[in-house]
């Protein structure tokens, strides 16, 4: 955010977050990841209360600070999901 600006930042944060959704439904789709990898998108769906609200208070740090406590959770249940799904199938 530093280097880029915080507008510069959420919208690389949306992209990522978009990616992340593309990303296991088409592993899913393709065959590439097991069906129960679809309970990570579980706490991905959190990403979507983010979204709006790092749009919103992108420059107002102090109404940003929920928004990002929840992606904290989003960053560390996501990929715990994953895993757990892929530990599962095997």
């Amino acid at each position: 955010p530093i280097a880029y600006g915080l507008a510069n930042s959420t919208i690389v944060y949306v992209v990522f977050a978009v990616a992340s959704f593309i990303t296991i439904i088409s592993g899913v789709f393709l065959e590439l990841l097991p069906t129960v990898s679809y309970i990570s998108l579980i706490p991905l769906s959190a990403a979507l209360v983010i979204i709006p609200g790092i749009l919103k208070y992108a420059r107002n740090t102090d109404k940003l600070l929920p928004y990002l406590g929840v992606n904290v959770l989003v960053a560390i249940l996501t990929p715990l999901c994953l895993g757990v799904a892929l530990i599962i199938n095997n």
